[in-house]
């Protein structure tokens, strides 16, 4: 099996990568395309990769296959994702697609966006949409067209002035507003309803951020509930609570999910991967595999 090596970018990178045409505004912190010519879209996924940015896709006409952490999304007409930082995206085009939009922004410039994050939280949390993926009908497709528009039209802006970093930043935090507008819509969620997130979704939402950064080390439970200065039997309880999954299921998911890209993507043999998921050698980490996935580690490989 020839195997892809699974690339690695950072948002700079990335800007490095494409080439700059009409339909792509670029800032070192952000990055809004115009895609639908042919040459255009297989610029960012020609092979499978990390990027280490925030996504906003939005498709308008077309249809293509988005895989993101081993997870298939159908692309048509109305799609609208959200794809966090470092996930592994394969885009795979099945024909033309005439409109459509991708954001994506720096996380640390993320960071310094003015959110409602416990709205936010809140109104996600509840919501039964759980993939990052929304179809639009058209009356929000027309309203997310227009901030998609007012986005690039910033971004691509060449004059300088003291707003233009503080009008992108806006622009941010539209579309994310945009998108728990819609969703609170479709969960019948009134504005005279508390939004204000509970303290077990923070607690989870604390949770899932020390889970990103640790994952690989495969840490205990108990390492997790140190981290948030808690017991571990409420860790369990509050993660149960919130998600429907317990703490375990949480760790596993990510584990499995890095080893099948790994697997998939990079040219590491079996045993190193098992160690740079620091597993204590390759049998135990096919034992791990098979238990979770129903076949060996070199069996998902040549599948």
């Amino acid at each position: 099996m020839n195997q892809t090596k699974l690339d690695t970018l950072s948002l700079d990178q990335l800007i490095r990568i494409v080439r700059p045409n009409d339909n792509l505004a670029l800032r070192n912190y952000c990055m809004v395309a115009k895609f639908g010519d042919e040459d255009f879209s297989p610029q960012l996924h020609h092979v499978p990769c990390r990027v280490d940015a925030v996504t906003f896709w939005f498709s308008l006409n077309g249809r293509a296959t988005l895989t993101c952490n081993m997870q298939e999304y159908e692309l048509q007409r109305g799609a609208f994702a959200v794809i966090p930082p470092n996930i592994v995206v394969d885009l795979h085009i099945e024909e033309v697609i005439t409109e459509g939009y991708i954001m994506l922004v720096d996380p640390l410039y993320m960071q310094d966006v003015d959110l409602n994050l416990q709205k936010i939280i809140s109104v996600m949390l509840g919501s039964n949409i759980r993939r990052g993926m929304l179809m639009l009908d058209p009356a929000e497709m027309d309203r997310m067209q227009k901030a998609f528009e007012l986005a690039f039209a910033t971004v691509a802006n060449d004059v300088l002035t003291p707003f233009r970093d503080d009008v992108v930043q806006a622009m941010i935090k539209l579309m994310l507003y945009k998108v728990c507008e819609i969703v609170a819509t479709r969960n019948n969620i009134e504005e005279s309803e508390p939004l204000s997130s509970t303290r077990a979704e923070e607690y989870f939402r604390r949770f899932i951020k020390e889970l990103t950064e640790h994952y690989m080390e495969r840490q205990p439970v108990t390492f997790y509930a140190e981290q948030l200065c808690i017991s571990s039997r409420y860790l369990t309880t509050i993660v149960r609570r919130v998600s429907g999954h317990t703490v375990t299921e949480w760790m596993n998911r990510y584990v499995m999910n890095e080893a099948k890209q790994l697997l998939k993507y990079s040219e590491l043999s079996v045993q190193e991967i098992a160690y740079k998921l620091n597993f204590p050698n390759q049998s135990f980490f096919g034992k791990y595999f098979k238990q979770h996935a129903g076949i060996s580690p070199s069996a998902y490989r040549q599948q």
